[in-house]
């Protein structure tokens, strides 16, 4: 007996130290890879001196230039076009589509309440005189809707304009409850992140039981708990459905159940009433070595509806993130610019080699910064210079979010955001195509900028707070 015991541990300690030499392998393959893929430079963070705005300006002569000049974030040469050319002939009265563009302004500025008032006054004049508008003011009052959590009027909404998708019939059933309701004993409070192998996860308590750590994801428009945890807290299924890119910034269109969870506890803070999306616990796991081993497993995406209840400070450099319910006092080099709201998305001008406009989509789910194929083709159409772009055809990133096509590696001479310059910035070029009136999406905004800063983001005053550490 002793013989095989002794067998057995032989056996055990060759299997483990096999698993460990196969480990040894596949991280210095990936780092190989990743270096290959991704040239390692050191990123240099410079803040400019820069007076007054720095976003193309230049007046509106027609709706062509109308549309370009909104999708491009031209607020204020938006608003005076309008002003001036979408009134009805008689004073004061507005037309639906005065009312739209009206109406989308002030969704980017996350005045919900007023923005709502605005575009179904849009669609009750569309329906009377102009009907051509009218299904692009309802897909705007889609989102106004779930943003402001008035789920019956989404529901209602979705089954006039045709049939009711399974995600709107689940938030029906939560439209009687406060969804989102917020406790805490101090108007702030402050949570040490965890490190899980390079990303930062934030210690969740669910339903008063135990600690689970998730990613904070900007991106996605809902919260994510695996099904293993959905198992574990005996979560009740109310539908199911879809979900893609579109939702949570996924690479691929997985299946999801919906559920809700009764709390959350961050520090001191307890979040009530939360829809969230079951996702099969495979779909988030990054496996390698065929499907052998585990490298990356999640167990929740803490979404922006969460998110956006508070000022949101996530502390790079620190490992901390603060929930306020008013604002943080900031430090006084603190560098802020504005931030807008589309379709349910956060996203932040961006300037790339002196050409601004870019819209980029603040993402801390994503792991690099990308340049979609729009935004390719808007950098070269507004380049009087070359773009020189490091060829990676057929190459692919995976994650946890599934597998990307890299087109190429591009950088940019100088990436300005928020008025710091950064440069040596290496940037995925990736064949995500997300534009949908009233944004063309040119790219995301992921950790390898972020993780540089304490961020502050202040959806109240839609403000974006960006403070450097480094020289």
């Amino acid at each position: 007996m002793k013989k095989i015991a002794g067998s057995l541990k032989i056996i055990i300690k060759k299997y483990i130290f096999k698993r460990q030499v196969l480990l040894l392998i596949f991280l210095i393959v990936i780092n190989y890879y990743f270096n290959a893929c991704v040239p390692q430079q050191k990123i240099i963070i410079l803040p400019e001196k820069i007076t007054g705005r720095r976003y193309l300006s230049s007046e509106i002569k027609n709706k062509s230039e109308l549309l370009n000049a909104l999708y491009l974030n031209r607020i204020d040469e938006v608003e005076l076009f309008i002003n001036n050319n979408f009134r009805s002939s008689s004073s004061g009265i507005y037309t639906s589509e005065y009312l739209l563009y009206e109406g989308i302004i002030l969704y980017r500025k996350n005045n919900l309440k007023k923005a709502k008032a605005v575009m179904e006054e849009a669609l009750t004049k569309a329906f009377l005189f102009d009907s051509s508008w009218k299904n692009i003011i309802q897909s705007n009052l889609r989102y106004i809707y779930y943003d402001l959590k008035e789920f019956n009027k989404l529901y209602y909404l979705e089954k006039e304009t045709g049939e009711v998708s399974p995600f709107v019939n689940f938030l029906n059933d939560l439209s009687n409850e406060e969804n989102y309701e917020i406790k805490t004993f101090d108007s702030s409070v402050t949570v040490p992140l965890k490190d899980f192998k390079g990303e930062l996860r934030v210690p969740i308590t669910i339903n008063g039981k135990d600690e689970e750590y998730f990613i904070i994801d900007t991106a996605s428009s809902l919260t994510v708990i695996s099904s293993e945890l959905a198992q574990k807290y005996k979560i009740k299924i109310i539908n199911e459905g879809t979900a893609g890119y579109a939702d949570i910034h996924l690479n691929s269109v997985v299946s999801v159940k919906y559920g809700k969870l009764d709390a959350i506890q961050i520090g001191d803070v307890t979040i009530y009433n939360i829809p969230v999306g079951i996702i099969d616990s495979e779909s988030l796991t990054w496996k390698y070595m065929g499907g052998l081993f585990t490298y990356s497993k999640i167990d929740g995406i803490l979404g922006l509806p969460v998110i956006r209840e508070f000022t949101t400070t996530l502390d790079f450099p620190k490992k901390t993130l603060t929930l306020s319910l008013k604002n943080n006092s900031l430090p006084s080099t603190a560098l802020k610019y504005n931030i807008f709201m589309v379709n349910s998305f956060i996203y932040v001008p961006v300037e790339m080699n002196g050409i601004c406009g870019f819209n980029f989509c603040i993402d801390t789910g994503a792991e690099m910064t990308e340049l979609y194929e729009t935004g390719l083709k808007y950098l070269k159409q507004s380049s009087s210079t070359e773009i020189v772009i490091e060829e990676s055809e057929g190459k692919k990133i995976e994650n946890i979010y599934g597998e990307k096509k890299v087109l190429g590696i591009f950088y940019p001479n100088k990436f300005i955001i928020n008025n710091y310059t950064l440069e040596n910035l290496p940037i995925l070029i990736s064949t995500h195509n997300f534009s949908q009136f009233p944004i063309e999406e040119h790219g995301n905004l992921g950790l390898n900028v972020l993780k540089n800063f304490n961020i502050t983001l202040d959806f109240k005053n839609m403000k974006m707070y960006l403070f450097s550490r480094k020289p």
